[in-house]
């Protein structure tokens, strides 16, 4: 998947390189080379052509100049962006060979060229989801594996019908269990003809859904543990602001529960002085593609007493299984903490270092009055 993918992407790269080409092409008969408005103009165009260029469905070709400046990308807010500190970019400036880099914490397929006369790195880039969604399909492609064996070991059975029935009834038995999703029911068959060899072939196939099955059930568990001990607090609300779903973290945070929450307008228990913030919290976030900035909220605590969150959300409505926005909170009350600690502690420091000068001047002005004295005695 990851070679057909890497083959579409460099495709797609090089007709975003033949576009520059061409344009680069035009300047150079034309004798419009040095002129900047000219050159201007050129770069407009090919990035409108570059713009068309689609790879799969979620990935696309952008552009950066030598110095990391995000030139064009289909998402206007990284258009004029430094990228220069960015790892993948770094990477790409020593000249390493990138495959799958992580650009915002998310892993990407990666193709690059870079144009000399324009000083362009031309970038294919495409989500590892979009060439790994195939893998997340597999898994019911083996269920219906299974179903379409079953079916067609229960033709074959039908077949077998005038030569031997003996083991029929228990077969069909045993292959309805399996339907159903109970895998422990092997098929005792003790002949050694057809029926015999499809019984042992079923008991085989039912022992290798049950090991998938089971592989399946303990990835499920996995990702409900996580959920159930992280210390951060995921909510979920709908276009109307009201939670449709809340991590288990939410009685250790809050106090508040899970059934107390959900259904519940998530500004109910946001400090009323808050309430102006996060609603442009969401609309920016619905605005753009991306995560908003996050902000600092004060939640309501069961107690009576309230907590304050750092907040980032995501707009995950287009997502079927979200259906809202995603947020993700974690309770920052001790990092204030410290931090107004260590500004009084500061200013704790500045008045002392102020009374040492102050007394350090006195001192020397009491210094030099003793020495204009004693020159005084001297001279009489």
């Amino acid at each position: 998947l990851f070679m057909n993918s890497r083959q579409w992407m460099d495709t797609r790269l090089n007709d975003a390189i033949a576009v520059v080409q061409k344009h680069n092409t035009m300047l150079r008969q034309y004798g419009l080379v040095n002129i900047k408005a000219s050159v201007a103009k050129a770069k407009l165009d090919a990035i409108k052509e570059i713009a068309s260029i689609t790879i799969k469905q979620k990935g696309y070709v952008f552009v950066a100049d030598a110095q990391g400046v995000i030139v064009y990308h289909p998402d206007k807010y990284y258009v004029g962006t430094d990228a220069s500190s960015d790892n993948w970019f770094i990477d790409l400036s020593q000249g390493k060979k990138l495959s799958i880099p992580f650009i915002k914490d998310k892993p990407y397929l990666f193709s690059h060229h870079f144009n000399k006369s324009w000083n362009w790195h031309l970038i294919a880039v495409d989500p590892a989801e979009d060439a790994l969604k195939p893998l997340e399909d597999f898994r019911w492609f083996l269920i219906l594996a299974g179903v379409i064996v079953i079916t067609v070991f229960s033709l074959f059975l039908y077949y077998l019908v005038g030569r031997s029935l003996s083991g029929l009834p228990e077969i069909s038995k045993s292959v309805k269990k399996i339907a159903s999703g109970l895998f422990d029911s092997p098929l005792d068959l003790k002949t050694s003809d057809e029926l015999g060899i499809l019984g042992h072939d079923i008991n085989h196939m039912a022992a290798y859904m049950k090991k998938q099955f089971e592989h399946l059930h303990d990835q499920i568990e996995y990702y409900h543990a996580l959920a159930r001990h992280a210390i951060d607090l995921v909510v979920v609300c709908n276009e109307q602001g009201k939670i449709t779903y809340v991590s288990p973290s939410v009685k250790q945070i809050t106090g508040f529960t899970f059934d107390e929450m959900v259904g519940h307008p998530f500004s109910d228990f946001i400090d009323p002085d808050h309430h102006n913030s996060l609603k442009e919290h969401f609309r920016v976030t619905g605005l753009s593609k991306l995560s908003a900035p996050p902000i600092e909220l004060r939640l309501k605590h069961n107690d009576g007493r309230f907590c304050t969150l750092e907040t980032k959300t995501k707009d995950l409505r287009r997502n079927k299984a979200i259906n809202g926005f995603l947020s993700f909170s974690r309770n920052i009350d001790r990092r204030l903490s410290f931090q107004n600690n260590l500004s009084r502690s500061h200013k704790a420091l500045q008045k002392d270092h102020k009374d040492i000068l102050d007394n350090l001047e006195r001192a020397t002005g009491q210094i030099e009055l003793l020495h204009t004295e004693q020159a005084r005695i001297e001279s009489e």
